[in-house]
């Protein structure tokens, strides 16, 4: 398990402008979808094994 906290993983995301450098085949407007799950979706625990996603 990922150890991150919430601002921990805005502050992840914000760092890019796409998901292309997360996950190959997205589009430009996926990572604002992510940012928005992660923001107001989830419970701690899901928010963890999205960032495990994000993370290899």
């Amino acid at each position: 398990m990922i150890y991150c906290d919430y601002h921990k993983m805005i502050l992840f995301l914000d760092q890019y402008n796409t998901t292309e450098d997360l996950i190959p085949n997205t589009g430009i407007k996926e990572i604002f979808k992510l940012r928005i799950m992660v923001i107001n979706r989830g419970t701690l625990q899901q928010k963890f094994q999205f960032m495990e996603l994000l993370i290899p």
